[in-house]
């Protein structure tokens, strides 16, 4: 089964302190560039199977393991009469996870996007040695909770452009995890599966006496059509 996560990514540029500015940016600098290109594979609208139902230009990557949606700000079109771009906000503002490409001279504020979601933060610091130094804020919910540890990159890392891309998909789906558990309250998938099987258990479990026994012909045949599924 493969794991679909989406992620915001935004280019914040010099004197860019609020985000009117940042929605506004229609492409970012060539360093900036050269991450997005290396980060997935860009499409069009309806160009990709429609499971994904999505109307803006994404940035598109997936291996066996999992499927990632970068909603990139400055791939979507800006609407140069609204002023609040929410054509954009729509989709980046519902992201719980930002990456954001940082050339001002301030640190970036967590709070700069306003939304309900959007709990963490990666924010790039591109270096003038050619690498980049990486933090990562974490936003609390309502009730305080801040989101638990996840990597593999961690707050103060200095890492080149080679490393760069792949540690940032990873990074983005296990903070993404970390979300779900910690903020949204999903349950784990483990528990799940083993609530799963004792259910199963119990309806195929013949009752005699004071012995339990597992009904012997359904076993057999869920064993041999699991063989055949997977052969």
């Amino acid at each position: 089964m493969c794991i679909r996560d989406r992620v915001g990514v935004l280019f914040v540029g010099k004197g860019q302190f609020d985000q009117k500015a940042i929605f506004f940016n229609t492409g970012g600098s060539e360093r900036y560039e050269e991450l997005i290109q290396k980060m997935g594979k860009a499409f069009r609208k309806c160009e990709l199977h429609k499971s994904l139902i999505l109307k803006p230009d994404i940035v598109y990557y997936a291996n066996a393991i999992y499927e990632l949606v970068l909603h990139v700000a400055t791939r979507m079109p800006t609407v140069v009469r609204d002023e609040q771009q929410l054509e954009k906000k729509k989709y980046v503002g519902n992201d719980s996870i930002h990456i954001i490409w940082n050339e001002n001279d301030r640190a970036y504020r967590p709070g700069t996007i306003t939304s309900a979601f959007n709990f963490v933060h990666i924010i790039i610091h591109p270096l003038r040695n050619g690498l980049y130094q990486i933090k990562i804020r974490k936003k609390k919910d309502a009730k305080g909770t801040l989101v638990i540890f996840f990597g593999p990159i961690l707050t103060g890392m200095v890492l080149p452009m080679s490393l760069l891309p792949s540690l940032l998909r990873y990074t983005a789906i296990n903070a993404r995890k970390s979300v779900n558990y910690k903020m949204i309250r999903l349950s784990n998938p483990l528990h799940e599966r083993r609530k799963t099987l004792e259910k199963i258990i119990a309806k195929h479990t013949i009752r005699s006496g004071a012995r339990n026994e597992v009904n012997q012909p359904f076993i057999e045949k869920f064993i041999s059509s699991s063989k055949r599924e997977f052969a």
